[in-house]
């Protein structure tokens, strides 16, 4: 057994059979000379262990007749294995796999049964790449880990299923076209196998004919130790064939594929891969095929019972002679120690840094282009900061499986090669159960010290914002990368270089003006004024810095690799020169080519989705642009307030979507009560924002009064921009962008809103006599930016201003969607609603997600009280790791609770008529959360006061939602605006006998004991109405939500 033993130790790596590790002679921890023999395994001399291969199999094998002989240089070689784990789905499985692969230096390795769901690929905290392929449900999955070394080597990958994954893998000469397979086990149905061999079989029919094709896995098929006629085995097999067998050997046959591990001698021991529970079967079921083509590349095959994680298969690994090549990417961008910058002493530093390299430079009395002045600029901070911050500290590797688990797991794979005794068997399971116990553990007491962690921030001991970035990590777990998406032709694409060329098309397609002009005074776009003849008003040092305090910190850089954090220094050098900057640019017309070039990130609306259109793209601009940027947003703010009619509520101050959907609300709850039939189309267009046509934008924006200044100077910026999609940290060709309003600037918002005001001033405006009249103000549309809901007492009267919207719409090249466009009747009888857009019969439904919130036909607020208490409730499940950790503070569970759960449940409430059941259930949702935090189950029987006498609190979330609404009754109250004019107007009609219902207003009276005249008086006084709204709320302390400190 000791031999065994040391032996075991010594087949760690792949390849030690050749040799001994010296370290393992210099520690001496081998017994004795005789025990280091390479050449024995298991106390019986092996003739040949460096498996050389012997006779006829290998000379099919190598196709070209030639013999793979001598030794190899190992700098030259790599190592691929496969390992069915049997499970990652396990605490501490994927450490215990990885720690394994890199004690024996394996390059790539194919996992099987991962029994992980969905599919994509990740970096480990060591840097290896892990690239899976999984099912719905925990069972089967395939993987393969890429070391450190190679997993800049990944081209390209395709999941499959949960069966099947193919990665290629860039290496000289030739580069590896790598399918990991998990077959369907012996007592599977015919169907099921067969339809895993077609697939595998069209994956190979896809290979590049220069690729090395290899196929590894658990095939659950014995091959035996018979050698038959046929040419895809070799005579080293071991056991019995099973019936699986003609399957994989037919299977080998059709694609010209050879078993590596059947062609080389070694001992029976060295050729298992499977041991039944006892010990008493071992048989080869895990085999590494490979094209015969490039067989002579395999200088050895074998298994490796050595590793050990806990399951009954052995690694097969086989050596290639093959060098593994980095792709050719672009270089990392470089992270600064920003936060070195919250030191007065370094900033100081910094800021005279940057003054000096200013100086030598004479940036602001040379004359430059802005073009060189933006270079010189950037790269003189750029260089300042690299100078004085340095880069960022790499993260600690904190692995959280403890060491006395390692030591542990050691323990368990020394007790691998006593599993075939009785005694050995049980020993090694009791260390097995110890293993998975401790790891869970392991990971319980980590999961605690985030915890910790979290509660230091939201205590205002540490980072509030890396609190919340844990509280991130913790609610939506473990999130893979995912690249591959289809090509025009609907096939997938794996390889980066095609996946930036695909996305460049789509980009460049969804962003291009393909609109034909029928005005030939349209096809150039003129400025009113040329650029540098349009006179402006100088852009002053006061306004850029009130510009710089805000830009937000910790965002993503631009083109340029420049930090906003850099320019948030307080640094009067880096103001004056971008003030200076900003002024030339205006002058001169010319916007630096960084400034007017866009990074798209895309981000995929749904999990798994390959489909381009089912992205979002999120743009990256300089953030010295910014500047400039937010000084024209500001000085057009004044226009827009005067042009855009209040209707429209998107990107404006002081009104956001809790005002259009109080709008909305009342004016339903008074058509109702006065029995005037209201009908309602949600209109939704096409990529509305992507739409707009620039020279159509311009000529509305000049025409509503914007400076001429100013719009030729976004005219040229447009003229000019630039976009590239980046993907992985690699950027796709440069594109024209020659259609839509600019993603990710600050001013496209409000060009937007100019745009749309002119779609819906020669549409809406000009039906101005169809709407709802409320107090003497007809309304026939209520906006947010591109959402807009028209209004009508009649479907005829909808359907006149639906076509004329529409109509306008189209001139402006805006689509409206068909498909998503929505309308809604609101009568007291079943109506039931035919209006068409583009000839199409428009959906009617009876509730409508409008700007989030649900409106119901009925004109009530019950619907979406429980649809938003039914998204609390998975907000509330999402965060299960915080409440179920006993070591965290009460009072930090319900700062947590209280931060991201009760927003979800009182958004829009500003809109809600409470019944009595939707009070009944706002509480009864208060209390479970209350019980979760204290993890008292409902079979306890525990009664609510003594839960919250337990807590120290009293009940809140009510009272929130009533403080919440008296509030903004106060603010309406006092604003004079249109949502004042629909919440004390009238509508003309007759109020049907009887009791009415319950009204939004009806709410005020009962919560103040007050008249709504007299709530309204009461209102205008800010202070008085504050004191009212405490004393109705009953909230001690205004500062604490929840009555406690």
């Amino acid at each position: 057994m000791e031999a065994q033993h040391e032996q075991t130790e010594m087949d760690g790596g792949l390849g030690t059979s050749r040799r001994c590790d010296p370290a393992l002679l210099a520690t001496g921890e081998e017994g004795g000379a005789a025990d280091m023999d390479p050449r024995t395994v298991d106390g019986v001399v092996d003739p040949n262990p460096d498996g050389d291969p012997v006779g006829d199999p290998m000379e099919r094998f190598n196709t070209d007749g030639r013999e793979s002989t001598g030794r190899i240089n190992l700098r030259k070689n790599i190592r691929m294995a496969t390992w069915n784990v049997r499970t990652l789905h396990q605490a501490g499985k994927l450490s215990n796999v990885l720690r394994e692969m890199e004690r024996c230096d394996i390059n790539v390795l194919g996992v099987a049964e991962t029994h992980w769901t969905g599919s994509g690929f990740f970096t480990t905290t060591d840097r290896e790449m892990v690239v899976y392929s999984g099912g719905e449900t925990h069972r089967a999955g395939v993987a393969v880990i890429l070391s450190q070394s190679a997993a800049r080597s990944m081209l390209s990958y395709k999941a499959v299923s949960d069966r099947i994954l193919l990665v290629r893998i860039m290496a000289s000469p030739f580069s590896i076209y790598l399918i990991q397979v998990y077959a369907p086990t012996a007592d599977a149905p015919d169907e099921e196998v067969e339809r895993f061999y077609e697939q595998v079989q069209q994956l190979l029919q896809e290979c590049p004919s220069q690729d090395i094709a290899m196929v590894m896995g658990d095939f659950n098929a014995k091959v035996g130790a018979v050698r038959l006629e046929d040419d895809v085995c070799g005579p080293y097999g071991l056991g019995t064939p099973n019936e699986r067998r003609e399957r994989l050997v037919e299977f080998c046959q059709d694609n010209g594929l050879f078993i590596t591990n059947t062609a080389f001698k070694h001992h029976e021991r060295r050729r298992y891969t499977w041991l039944s529970p006892g010990g008493r079967y071992r048989n080869q079921i895990d085999y590494i095929l490979i094209s015969k083509r490039w067989g002579k590349f395999v200088t050895n095959c074998r298994s490796y019972p050595g590793p050990d994680c806990g399951s009954d298969h052995n690694m097969v690994g086989a050596n290639l002679r093959l060098k593994i090549k980095k792709c050719g990417r672009s270089k990392r961008r470089t992270s600064l120690n920003l936060e070195a910058l919250e030191s007065q002493t370094v900033r100081e530093t910094y800021n005279i840094e940057v003054h000096n390299r200013f100086e030598a430079l004479n940036l602001l009395q040379e004359e430059r282009t802005p073009d060189e002045f933006s270079a010189a600029f950037t790269e003189a901070i750029k260089a300042a900061a690299k100078k004085v911050l340095g880069k960022a500290p790499r993260k600690p590797n904190h692995p959280w499986i403890s060491q006395d688990t390692l030591d542990l797991i050691d323990e368990r794979r020394k007790l691998k090669t006593e599993r075939n005794t009785g005694s050995g068997e049980l020993l090694y399971r009791d260390v097995d159960k110890q293993v998975q116990r401790e790891a869970r553990k392991d990971k319980a007491r980590w999961l605690e010290e985030q915890c910790a962690e979290m509660e230091q921030g939201l205590g205002g001991n540490s980072s509030l914002r890396k609190s919340y970035s844990i509280i991130k990590k913790l609610r939506r777990g473990f999130q893979p990368k995912q690249r591959n998406i289809k090509s025009e032709d609907n096939r997938v694409l794996t390889d980066l270089q095609s996946i930036l060329q695909r996305w460049k098309q789509y980009c460049e397609q969804l962003y291009k003006d393909n609109t034909p002009r029928s005005d030939p005074d349209d096809e150039q776009d003129t400025p009113s004024e040329e650029a540098g003849d349009a006179p402006f008003p100088e852009i002053l040092e006061s306004e850029v810095e009130h510009a710089i305090k805000r830009l937000p910190k910790n965002k993503a850089a631009g083109v340029d690799d420049l930090p906003g954090e850099l320019l948030k220094t307080d640094n009067p050098a880096i103001t004056k020169a971008l003030c200076c900057l900003c002024n030339k640019i205006l002058k001169t017309g010319e916007w630096p080519t960084d400034w007017v070039r866009s990074v798209f990130i895309t981000i995929p609306k749904k999990t798994g989705t390959t489909d381009c259109s089912e992205h979002r793209t999120i743009a990256l601009i300089t953030h010295a642009s910014k500047i400039l940027l937010r000084i024209l947003l500001k000085r057009m703010e004044g226009v827009a307030d005067t042009e855009f009619a209040e209707e429209q509520m998107g990107f404006r101050k002081k009104v956001g979507t809790r005002d259009q959907i109080f709008n909305v609300r009342i004016l339903m709850e008074k058509a109702r009560e006065s029995n005037v039939n209201l009908y309602m189309a949600f209109i939704d267009y096409k990529k509305a924002f992507d739409s707009v046509r620039h020279k159509t934008l311009w000529k509305v924006m000049e025409r509503m009064g914007v400076s001429n200044y100013i719009v030729n100077s976004l005219r040229q910026l447009y003229r000019h921009q630039q976009a590239a999609v980046r993907v992985e940290d690699e950027l796709s060709d440069w594109f024209e962008v020659t259609k839509g309003v600019r993603q990710g600037c600050l001013v496209s918002p409000i060009c937007f809103n100019f745009y749309s005001e002119a779609v819906m001033r020669e549409s809406a405006g000009e039906l101005s006599w169809i709407g709802v009249n409320i107090s003497g103000r007809t309304i026939n549309n209520l906006r947010f930016a591109d959402d807009i809901g028209l209004i009508a007492t009649s479907p005829e009267r909808l359907q006149e201003l639906l076509d004329l919207v529409n109509t306008v719409s189209m001139e402006y090249s805006l689509e409206i969607s068909t498909k998503k466009t929505k309308v809604m009747a609101t009568t007291k009888q079943p109506t039931v609603l035919k209006i068409y857009c583009q000839g199409v019969l428009l959906e009617q439904v009876p509730i409508f997600k409008y700007l989030g919130a649900i409106i119901d036909e009925s004109a009530g607020s019950s619907r979406e009280i429980s649809a938003r208490l039914g998204a609390a409730r998975t907000a509330l499940s999402s965060l299960e790791t915080i409440w179920k950790d006993r070591a965290l503070q009460i009072s930090t569970k319900l700062r947590v609770l209280k931060a991201l759960v009760w927003p979800v449940v009182t958004y829009g409430c500003e809109a809600w008529t409470l019944h009595a059941k939707d009070t009944q259930k706002i509480q009864a949702f208060e209390m479970k959360c209350y019980r979760k935090l204290l993890r008292v189950s409902w079979t306890e029987h525990r009664t609510n006061n003594s839960v919250l006498e337990e807590l120290g609190i009293q009940r809140t979330l009510l009272n929130m939602v009533k403080r919440r609404k008296l509030q903004y009754f106060g603010h309406v109250t006092r604003a004079q605006n249109i949502s004042t004019h629909i919440l004390q107007g009238k509508i003309c009609g007759t109020r049907s006998r009887g009791r009415p219902r319950r009204r939004w207003g009806d709410d005020i009276k009962e919560w103040t004991g007050r008249s709504l005249a007299e709530c309204t008086q009461r209102a205008k006084d800010r202070e008085g109405w504050r004191k009212l709204v405490l004393k109705a709320t009953m909230v001690p302390d205004p500062q604490d939500e929840d009555g406690t400190r």
